[in-house]
């Protein structure tokens, strides 16, 4: 349960970012933590 807290915690704090203001790398972990957690 503690990893799928962080995980969501995660995405939520890069989705909050906006496109603009992630950079590659943030843009890839967003996109795993979403498939990951089942978000399109």
């Amino acid at each position: 349960m503690a990893e799928f807290e962080t995980a969501d915690r995660e995405q939520r704090e890069l989705d909050a970012k906006g496109e603009g203001a992630r950079d590659d790398d943030e843009e890839l972990r967003l996109q795993e933590l979403n498939q990951l957690l089942f978000r399109d």
